[in-house]
């Protein structure tokens, strides 16, 4: 019985500690994603305004 609790605790921290690693991630991965749309667009608005 002792080994299934702490295995279950285990389990429980695991999950725990993945689901604040996706929180701190998001704003990250978001940012990240921003930054090449922003690069992106950047590089198409001197190909515009070139005549």
């Amino acid at each position: 019985m002792i080994v299934r609790r702490v295995s279950n605790h285990v389990r429980r921290e695991r999950k725990e500690t993945i689901e604040q690693l996706k929180i701190l991630y998001l704003p990250i991965t978001f940012r990240v994603s921003e930054k090449r749309l922003g690069g992106q667009i950047f590089d198409k608005k001197p190909s515009n305004t070139t005549p």
